[in-house]
């Protein structure tokens, strides 16, 4: 069983065909799609479903708003009780796949930001450890963008060390 989690920024925009390029070069059973957006989702879903991704789950996100979305090669059972704080909804979801025998929470934790404290980010955070506490004894993992690092500490701000990156990124790997 492979799983694929992965931002895909803002719904996914102009770049979704080399996105389910990329997602298809990897070969995941199912893929966690972090950023998801309805209205761009729409031919999202249509092309993973074309490469086998049928079974599709999503909170269903309005307008601009980032989401989730859940896409597999198997059938997904949705669980409509997720403790996700209400003002958080479209940035959980879980479910089951039974073929496989356990479950996964995706999850979109929100971003501290001085707007809200923090204080959207501790609540999420307080309601997956709790559903994590109460699922303890069931097969079930937590898969998407947690966003664990500290805001303007562990971004990549500096140009010269992006390009630095990008180009460490380009050189040849010995495994």
């Amino acid at each position: 069983m492979k799983i694929l989690s992965w931002n895909i920024r803002q719904g996914g925009g102009k770049r979704i065909d080399r996105i389910v390029d990329a997602i298809r070069s990897h070969a995941p059973d199912a893929v966690a799609l972090i950023e998801y957006r309805s209205e761009s989702g729409i031919e999202l879903c249509r092309m993973l479903a074309e490469r086998g991704w049928r079974y599709m789950e999503s909170p269903a996100p309005t307008g601009r708003n980032n989401g989730v979305c859940v896409a597999s090669q198997s059938p997904l059972l949705r669980r409509p009780d997720a403790p996700v704080p209400s003002e958080s909804s479209i940035r959980w979801l879980d479910a089951d796949l039974p073929l496989y025998g356990f479950g996964i929470g995706v999850l979109h934790i929100p971003g501290s930001s001085t707007k809200h404290n923090g204080a959207a980010k501790s609540r999420f955070w307080n309601a997956v450890l709790s559903a994590a506490e109460s699922r303890r004894d069931t097969p079930f993992i937590f898969i998407g963008d947690l966003n664990t690092g500290a805001h303007r500490i562990d971004e990549v701000k500096d140009i010269s060390l992006r390009r630095a990156l990008r180009a460490h990124d380009r050189c040849p790997r010995l495994d």
